[in-house]
């Protein structure tokens, strides 16, 4: 294995000892010992480490930021070429960074288990239409993270039927400068406003009545929070859900908004996706958005 490094890696002394490291076992040396050797007949230099230590070694070598091989950046060069020379020569070039995530607390376990991509390109094209859950979770970030036009890109692609918060993007539509999006975006929300104005609140609190199980009823009004509500035993969760949406009107505003951050941070995907929890998400902003 030396003999190939020193006929392919053409460094001098210094780099080949940095580059190159051979563990030797040293029984009961538990600090870490390391000199330049060399293999003569060769012209081959390297680190010798003894110790007993393996340990300590591992640890420094997962430590290591290995970065990308240029055979990877190479893969993208011409593309990463193309829009610099011709977006950059129009002064069009802007950085873009599509996310759904607070990626400054993406943690390195979040690294391993999670799906991420980026990207790199002309900002007009680079955007991802999120899912319900995605959209869901923004919409009650008040940081307003998501694009606008991403999310009124998704909401107009909703069915009339969905139950789905929209106002905080109808109240913003006239930031958009493109007149003709912006007509078409209009239209599709001011349906969905008209719509939830014949209906309303109390439409969503009388069918919830009918979800909830009377044998549980008793038990349901011990409870004085939406939180309460929850935590409470032998009861089904969907039941738990509607009743929360049948007094939505006799809870704290500020206690619902708690629990249902809870909820966001809490529950799966699968579970925000179950229809209690979606008509919950409507009624709470029909009842804050009137």
């Amino acid at each position: 294995m030396l003999s190939d490094y020193s006929e392919n890696i053409p460094y001098d002394l210094q780099e080949a000892a940095a580059r190159i490291g051979v563990v030797e076992y040293k029984k009961g040396e538990q600090s870490i010992q390391d000199v330049v050797s060399s293999i003569p007949d060769l012209g081959m230099h390297y680190t010798k480490i003894s110790t007993d230590n393996y340990k300590e070694i591992y640890d420094t070598v997962s430590k290591i930021e290995q970065g990308y091989l240029p055979s990877e950046i190479a893969k993208y060069e011409g593309l990463f070429r193309k829009i610099i020379e011709v977006k950059g020569q129009e002064n069009q070039l802007q950085s873009v960074l599509a996310s759904f995530v607070d990626i400054s607390q993406t943690t390195s376990e979040d690294l391993k288990n999670k799906n991420i991509v980026v990207a790199f390109g002309d900002d007009k094209y680079i955007y991802k239409i999120p899912s319900y859950v995605d959209y869901i979770k923004e919409y009650f970030n008040s940081k307003n993270e998501m694009p606008l036009e991403i999310a009124l890109t998704f909401l107009t692609n909703q069915s009339m039927r969905t139950d789905i918060p929209f106002n905080k993007y109808l109240s913003r539509i006239n930031d958009l400068i493109e007149n003709a999006k912006r007509d078409k975006y209009i239209h599709k929300l001011t349906k969905w406003e008209k719509k939830y104005k014949e209906s309303g609140l109390d439409n969503f609190i009388e069918i919830s009545k009918t979800k909830v199980s009377k044998m549980y009823l008793q038990s349901l009004k011990t409870a004085h929070s939406p939180q309460e509500v929850y935590d409470l035993t032998g009861i089904k969760e969907y039941s738990k859900i509607y009743y929360i949406i049948s007094n939505i009107r006799d809870f704290d505003e500020t206690e619902i908004r708690t629990f249902i951050n809870n909820i966001l941070e809490k529950k799966s995907d699968n579970s925000l996706n179950k229809t209690e929890y979606r008509k919950l998400f409507m009624a709470y902003c029909l009842l804050i958005e009137r």
